[in-house]
């Protein structure tokens, strides 16, 4: 198994986001979803499901496809899912011991909609113009420390 491969398996439960991509002329804009319960914005994604003994009956990329499906009603496949990093979860791993996979993605089907459960809004934005909304501190954590938004983009996902 490539390293890459046991990064993202290296935890089996946690949380997932995915950075959803669109090309507009010759700039990229990224997905960015209000949180109905306080307001923020942040990437799609949530948790991996586990069953009563706290072992997951689903894979990460299972768990990513199934949450931007609910909370945006967009449908994104595996094999155009590119794993970007895994990594503690930065805000507070003694509190929250969860690692985080983030994954990134130019394919999908379907209109960004808020289950206006999770979700109250869904905005594309370039992504310049992220730092300007209020983000969630793992947002602006990811924003800042994964290099995806210049290299990654260009490399991985047209």
């Amino acid at each position: 198994m490539c390293y890459k491969k046991e990064l993202e398996m290296e935890h089996r439960t946690g949380i997932v986001r995915c950075a959803i991509f669109r090309k507009v002329a010759d700039n990229y804009e990224v997905l960015l979803c209000e949180r109905a319960d306080f307001s923020e914005w942040e990437f799609p994604g949530g948790s991996i499901e586990v069953d009563e003994f706290d072992e997951p009956i689903e894979s990460p990329r299972e768990a990513i496809i199934r949450e931007v499906r609910e909370e945006t009603s967009i449908a994104l496949q595996e094999r155009h899912l590119k794993f970007v990093t895994s990594l503690p979860h930065p805000l507070d791993p003694e509190i929250n011991p969860n690692y985080v996979r983030f994954y990134a993605t130019a394919f999908f089907t379907g209109t960004p909609t808020p289950d206006n459960d999770e979700v109250s809004e869904c905005l594309w934005l370039p992504i310049t113009d992220t730092p300007s909304l209020p983000l969630t501190s793992l947002t602006k954590y990811l924003l800042n420390t994964v290099p995806m938004f210049q290299k990654y983009l260009a490399t991985k996902i047209t």
